[in-house]
């Protein structure tokens, strides 16, 4: 029986360890929510001046094909780690459909709270993809010479 506890105590020594080891190592860890936060520039006009603005041609920002407008930067950088920026450009929302995915995002993706970098992002957001009038489609434009009649 002496034998069975000294291997039973080994056991729950080894596991001890390992799950001490564990914890040190993800606790070192940088971690996403603290490494996105640094990124986040509070000023629009720093933003301008900084690389993000060099990746502008056309009022769109080439690597996330998101409109170049104030607060760009902190969409970028609170937004387009965590996803790709095309499921930002494929929603139209008003203000406040963009804050009730901000909520889902926090109450079941984990998305940090945003602060006073919110009404920012939000209001960039509903500026720039709000929604539109148009239906699926554009309505085709055809000459009136390119009409046919169709035959039986």
């Amino acid at each position: 029986m002496s034998m069975w506890a000294d291997k039973q105590s080994r056991n729950i020594l080894l596991m001890l360890i390992f799950v001490t080891i564990m914890g040190a190592a993800i606790a070192f860890q940088p971690s996403h929510r603290k490494t996105r936060k640094s990124l986040v520039v509070q000023n629009s006009e720093v933003a301008k001046k900084s690389a993000l603005w060099d990746d502008v041609e056309g009022g769109i920002h080439i690597p996330t094909g998101l409109i170049a407008d104030d607060h760009l930067d902190l969409v970028v950088n609170n937004c387009t780690g965590c996803h790709s920026a095309a499921l930002i450009r494929q929603n139209r929302l008003t203000a406040d459909g963009w804050i009730s995915i901000i909520r889902w995002m926090q109450d079941k993706q984990n998305l940090w709270n945003l602060g006073s970098n919110e009404e920012e992002i939000v209001s960039y957001l509903a500026k720039n993809y709000a929604p539109t009038e148009q239906g699926r489609r554009k309505n085709l434009t055809i000459a009136k010479n390119e009409w046919y009649e169709l035959e039986n």
